[in-house]
């Protein structure tokens, strides 16, 4: 479920285009990771592009907010039921998450860790729903259905010895079918096979996580290697902050230096089209901050709930007009 959140912040970066240039404070990194968080990447798999880590109990405010409505509207169009699980998983308090996002083969893959969520938690939350659920007679393994457009995702995590719970979705892209979800044997089969190559343990990962901010509600590392972006982006990291409105903070080394010139020289240009936005995209360009030094771009936004609403007001209008 997280992943589908991330995916709607997505629709908030993908504005940074049409942005002001202006000098932004960059934040001050958070330094070595710690072994509770450490413990969490042990069962994530080394050299993924894109790793996430962060508070998921904070999701549940969130929620309520502006862009977790507008979160809730995507997913109310995906499966009836998924924003309704999604808001109730975030629901115990002192959760912790890692994600890992890889591509291959046309495919999304992402791995996911939760440290404070049970198995008792999902198989409420998804009877609570009206979902079909089913749990594996020793309650290693529980299983939500979900109804969708396109067929049924089944929405599972697997509870490993440690006490964290797993999860493996599969993504096919382009295809017109819902996400799949690795089983039980197969969750077995790939965390036995980690050994040693695991995030954990990986040097490249634990030095670029160590300049986010992972006070925030999550943050991530990572890189353009194995995805689309492989020849533009060498390094990526920053920051999301939930808890009062939204703050988004994002550095990206380029590959290229002209890329950034580019880049800069685009943002300038697109930010003359501002005028012809929406109202509350305009507040989204003027909130915005960006500077380059060489390969190196930086992006910083804030907005406030009542910011974000007036976005997820005018998606959701969007949206509906496409039925």
């Amino acid at each position: 479920m997280k992943c589908r959140i991330v995916s709607s912040l997505v629709l908030v970066v993908g504005l940074f285009a049409a942005c002001e240039k202006a000098r932004a404070p960059h934040p001050k990194g958070s330094g070595t990771l710690s072994a509770a968080e450490l413990d969490l990447f042990r069962f994530l798999p080394k050299g993924a592009p894109m790793y996430f880590a962060g508070d998921y109990s904070k999701l549940h405010d969130f929620m309520s907010g502006g862009l977790g409505q507008l979160a809730t509207t995507v997913e109310d169009k995906l499966s009836p039921g998924m924003a309704a699980l999604t808001k109730c998983l975030a629901g115990p308090g002192g959760m912790k998450s890692a994600l890992s996002v890889s591509f291959a083969n046309q495919t999304l893959e992402t791995r996911i860790v939760m440290n404070g969520l049970k198995i008792a938690d999902v198989a409420r939350c998804g009877q609570d729903g009206g979902l079909k659920t089913t749990v594996d007679a020793d309650n290693r393994f529980v299983n939500v259905e979900l109804p969708m457009p396109l067929g049924t995702f089944d929405f599972s995590y697997y509870a490993l010895s440690t006490g964290q719970l797993y999860m493996h979705q599969i993504m096919s892209i382009g295809q017109k079918t819902p996400p799949k979800m690795a089983t039980r044997a197969e969750c077995e089969a790939e965390l036995a096979a980690l050994g040693h190559n695991t995030a954990a343990e990986d040097a490249d990962f634990n030095a670029l996580a160590s300049n986010a901010d992972r006070t925030k509600t999550a943050w991530f590392a990572g890189s353009g290697a194995g995805t689309p972006l492989a020849e533009k982006v060498a390094e990526a990291y920053g920051s999301i902050d939930a808890s009062t409105g939204i703050a988004l903070d994002i550095t990206v080394r380029l590959i290229k230096p002209a890329d950034a010139e580019k880049l800069e020289q685009g943002v300038g240009q697109l930010r003359k089209m501002s005028d012809q936005l929406p109202a509350s995209f305009k507040d989204v360009v003027a909130a915005l901050k960006f500077d380059r030094s060489n390969d190196r771009v930086h992006f910083a936004l804030a907005l406030s709930d009542a910011q974000l609403k007036s976005v997820s007001d005018q998606v959701g209008s969007m949206l509906g007009k496409l039925h």
